[in-house]
Order: C-alpha cells, then structure tokens, then sequence
C-alpha cells in the first residue's frame, strides 16, 4: 500500500524531526498542529511546532531536540536545537541572555479556579504556557494562548505518554475538567486508554454540514460561498453518509468525478472546503482523522488571462465617464486604475480613504488588511463621488444608500461595447493593472505589493512581461554597440 503524502512542515527544524516520526506519529502530528491552528488562533507554522513539541512531550523523544528558553528583545522564547552549544553561542551572539534548558514536561502550577484561571493570560514575546492544577486530578493541564484556555488531560500508560482535550474555559467548569479528568484517570489506573472511545456521537455529513455552516456564519467571511457549494456540490454527494464511514477514497472519487467538469482551481476550492469541514469535525471529536489527510492539491493554470493595451484602457476609461450609472462606473474604473478586487472595491467606505495622504485603507482584503497608495487618477475619480463629502458611509452605495454597491455587471458590459472591446471578466481589470505596470518597468516585487499578493509565485505570471522590459532595455545597449560600430568603420573607410 502507497504511504500518505503529507505536506512538509513550514519550519525547517520542525520538517527535520518530523522526518523521523513513523506514519501513526506522523498522523498525529498533523492533528494536533491542526487543532492548534484552530484553537489557538495561531498561524499554520507556530502551530507546527507547537505540535512538535506536544509529540515530543508525548511520545518522549529526548534524543532528537533539545529545548532551551532564552530572554531576547525583553521577552521570552523557547528555541528546538539539535546542538545546544552551537545555539547557545549564537542566541549569545543575537543579544540573548538567561540561556538555560528546559524539559517539554515542565508546567507552571497553580490552583484551579474560575477567578484565577480568568486572571491567566499569555506572557508577552510567548505563544502559549501550559498551567497544571496544583491540587486537583492529578494530569489535570490547561493550556493558555493569547485567545483561548483549553483544558487537557495528560497521562502515562504502558510506558506511552497520552493527552486528550477536554475543552475550553468557561465553557467547561472547572469542575468539569476535574470530573471529566477523574473519569480518564480511573480509566488509566485499570489500564484503559481513555483516547479509545466505545462511542461516538453518530451523525450523518448532512447533519454536521449544520452545525458547519453555523461556525462558518460567525468565522469566515467566506461563508456564502461554503453555503452554496454545499447545497448543490457536497450535499447531495455525501449527505447521507455517517462521518464515521467517511473516507479519503469518497473524497478523491468525488474530486475526480468534478474534475470532469471544473477546472482544477475550482476542484481545489471543493477541496479546500471538504478539508475544513474534517478539520472541524477533529476539533469536535465527531471523528478521529481529517478525511482530506494526504490529498494533493491539483496544479492550476491561472495564465489565461485577458490584459488591456494602453490604448485599449484609455478607451474603456473613457465609456465609463461616459456612462449613465456613475457610481457604478466610477467603481469598475478604480479597479482598473489601482487593481483592487471588486468586492474591496464595492463595500469600500468612506471613513477609510484619506485623500490628503492619497491613501485607501482595505481593513478586510482577500490577504489581509493593507493599504492602497492612491494615483492622481483614482484621486481625481474619489473626489468626485458625492460620498465623500458625508465623512462616512459606503464609498460606492447602492440604490438603497444604507448597503453598498450591488452588481456592476450590467453596467460593465455597457461600457466594453460602447468601447469595442471583447467580452472579459472584471477580475481581468486587476490583470491589466498589473500588466501595464510591469510592462511601464516596474519591477515584479512592486506588483506583487500594489496586487497585494500574498505569494511572489501569484504574480510571476506576469512576468513574461518583465522579460520584455528587459529584452527592450537590452536591445537599446545592442542599438547603441551596433551605431557606434557603424560609425567606426565608416571613419577607417574615411
């Protein structure tokens, strides 16, 4: 049997002893690194290596790593080393002090209760601190990040070290915790593995698609789009399916079937959300492993692609001031002009464009919040729109001034006609910004910061474009050569 393809840790030392870990270690690192990612709020690489630690706390693999915790920049962090006098040395050499080593197992202790754990928090410069409770059940730990407490249970059976989340305070008591420990503990002493559940709670994958979309609701923003891909994708392929019997193969047949039809970046999102869905099904313990674990990601082929000539923008900009839907309008040419998406562009508001400072703040970009740097013609189309003159409220606001601009597809079309121009997408308007920047001699690295990309790889599709600049700014050194050498033989004929 083929072995699981799992992506490579982030972290170059995490990726070094994740090397080692056999497949069932290996699978149980991915959990919890997922676990961590969603409980604590924490990116996909300090999630890594929080997992790292925890299976190394775990399954007790002294002889790989070596944890020190070292004082740096007025704050505390813990370094993995393989070699501590080499990292002794170099966190020395990088202002480091109060070097020393620590066990993955040591804890702070302090007395359970609700008033003391609410006054816990997360020191500043660390990612998380692990508290245990000082007379209660005895493996009793709760783990403290900068957003969330979780209760653990933590314990030692046949020589193997073993951990079970509980659950979040205040959610759960703390006489919950203890409860719920005591029972795991019981079971420890008869030599039981409390993580080994008779029972689990049965539902099917159209009943957890509910519960699902009501986190989804509260957490993504994206949330309408899962909706959707689950009423006419998802659900009617696996909701009559138990989680419990949801395998890899159902998903991998059902990408297969869809790659039929879709392209892969579309087969790509179905399996994004699939992936997320089993994610959150390990957090709720409905199930004991992602079904997606180990599925790779299609390759895509975003090159296709529609860029505008200058001619071509200059003629598109002005149907757009001459169009009947000025709002609408004014819209679709400010893509054009800073290549922002169409949604940042339609639910921008007012309060977040500076006009003195020729900024334009996205607080809810695709990628993150970041700003806009404001060219005289964007400026010129923002000074005209009657809303800026409220102080507040939506930039480009719709027929009802209270929501913001709706569908500008009616009004884009009307302009690439009036124009001459073939049918594009308005996404393409972002490709042409960035293609007529690149191809003005601005460097790839300036268009991935105007784009906003989060990746260089996004926007080396452009750079056929910055090849040609360079070809061109070779040929004018060769045309320079090449007149000089004509020059000189006509002065030895002379």
């Amino acid at each position: 049997m083929a072995q699981p393809h799992y992506p490579e840790p982030l972290d170059g030392h995490v990726r070094r002893i994740v090397a080692w870990l056999d497949t069932d270690r290996r699978e149980a690192f991915e959990e919890r690194a997922a676990i961590a990612q969603y409980d604590g709020n924490l990116d996909q690489e300090q999630a890594e290596r929080m997992a790292c630690l925890d299976i190394l706390a775990t399954y007790g693999l002294p002889y790989l790593v070596q944890l020190l915790q070292v004082e740096m920049a007025g704050s505390t962090d813990w370094v993995l080393t393989t070699d501590v006098e080499s990292a002794r040395s170099r966190l020395s050499e990088l202002g480091g002090r109060h070097i020393v080593e620590v066990s993955v197992d040591d804890t702070v202790q302090c007395q359970f209760s609700a008033s003391a754990i609410e006054r816990l928090s997360c020191p500043d410069g660390t990612k998380a601190v692990e508290v245990s409770d000082a007379d209660g059940v005895s493996g009793l730990r709760l783990a403290v990040t900068r957003s969330s407490k979780t209760f653990w249970f933590r314990f030692v059976l046949a020589g193997s070290k073993g951990a079970i989340r509980l659950g979040t305070f205040p959610a759960l008591s703390v006489a919950d915790a203890r409860r719920l420990a005591l029972a795991h503990r019981a079971q420890v002493e008869q030599g039981i593995d409390p993580r080994h559940k008779e029972e689990r709670i049965d539902l099917t994958f159209g009943e957890f698609a509910q519960t699902y979309l009501a986190y989804s609701r509260q957490h993504k923003r994206s949330h309408a789009d899962d909706a959707s891909k689950l009423r006419c994708w998802l659900l009617p392929a696996f909701a009559h399916l138990k989680l419990k019997d949801l395998r890899r193969r159902h998903v991998e047949a059902y990408l297969s079937e869809l790659r039929k039809t879709h392209s892969p970046a579309s087969v790509n999102r179905h399996l994004t959300l699939l992936s997320a869905m089993g994610r959150r099904a390990v957090a709720l313990d409905y199930v004991e492993r992602n079904w997606c674990a180990g599925i790779d990601r299609l390759k895509e082929d975003n090159k296709r692609q529609v860029a505008l000539t200058p001619e071509q923008a200059g003629r598109l900009l002005a149907a757009l001031e001459a169009d009947q839907n000025a709002i609408a309008a004014s819209a679709i040419a400010l893509l054009l002009l800073t290549g922002v998406r169409l949604r940042e562009a339609t639910t921008a508001r007012v309060e977040d464009v500076s006009l003195g400072q020729r900024l334009w703040f996205l607080p809810k970009a695709k990628t993150g919040a970041r700003h806009i740097h404001l060219n005289d013609a964007a400026v010129a189309i923002l000074e005209r729109q009657a809303s800026m003159a409220q102080g507040s409220g939506w930039l480009f606001p719709g027929r009802d001034p209270a929501k913001p601009l709706g569908d500008v597809r009616s009004t884009f079309f009307r302009a690439l006609a009036k124009a001459g121009l073939p049918a594009m997408r308005r996404h393409d308007l972002r490709h042409s910004f960035a293609s007529l920047a690149v191809s003005a001699g601005r460097s790839l690295y300036d268009v991935q910061a105007l784009l906003g990309h989060a990746s260089p790889s996004m926007t080396t599709r452009y750079a056929h474009l910055d090849n040609q600049t360079l070809r061109a700014a070779s040929q004018t050194v060769a045309d320079v050569v090449t007149r000089a050498r004509v020059d000189a033989a006509r002065a030895v004929e002379n």
